[in-house]
């Protein structure tokens, strides 16, 4: 499981190493959980999520990717 702050997502917070958004470098963490260790991602929950516009399209698109996508609201 991961989660995501959807504050973060909607503020296109950047992650300091590899200078992306939380949003993309999640899909890379993912990618390399995967092929590197094994490790498949079962849920992804978007935590504090209140339909905030970015963070609702972040959503949707993992929606079309992924299955088990959950949100928390605050």
């Amino acid at each position: 499981m991961i989660c995501i702050y959807a504050r973060d997502i909607e503020k296109g917070k950047i992650e300091g190493d590899f200078g992306s958004t939380y949003g993309v470098d999640m899909f890379r963490l993912i990618d390399e959980l995967r092929d590197n260790y094994g490790i498949e991602v079962k849920a992804i929950v978007i935590t504090r999520f209140n339909n905030q516009p970015q963070a609702f399209k972040f959503k949707t698109v993992l929606e079309k990717k992924y299955k088990s996508i959950f949100t928390l609201s605050s």
